[in-house]
């Protein structure tokens, strides 16, 4: 069984900011909105890390890449920074 999450991003507007770390570097944090139909009464928003000079991704919907979870080395399952495929790319496979 595959897992399929939709996330349908309706902006392709990239938020950016500065933090200053503890060790008094600066980070650069780049971050886009999503939103997630996880069986709830309505959607909610999520945030989508981007890495440096990744552009952001276009409005429309995208499933979550699988490689995005993994299991910790405490037998956990987590989920790491999230990697999108566009829905229609799906529909190709």
């Amino acid at each position: 069984m595959k897992l399929e999450i939709i996330i349908e991003v309706k902006s392709g507007a990239v938020s950016e900011k500065t933090v200053r770390g503890k060790d008094g570097r600066d980070y650069l944090i780049r971050e886009q909105g999503g939103w997630v139909d996880l069986g709830k009464p309505y959607p909610q928003e999520v945030r989508i890390s981007l890495d440096r000079g990744q552009e952001g991704y276009a409005a429309g919907e995208y499933l979550m890449d699988q490689s995005c979870l993994y299991v910790d080395r405490y037998g956990k399952l987590s989920l790491g920074r999230l990697k999108l495929i566009p829905l229609n790319a799906k529909l190709k496979l």
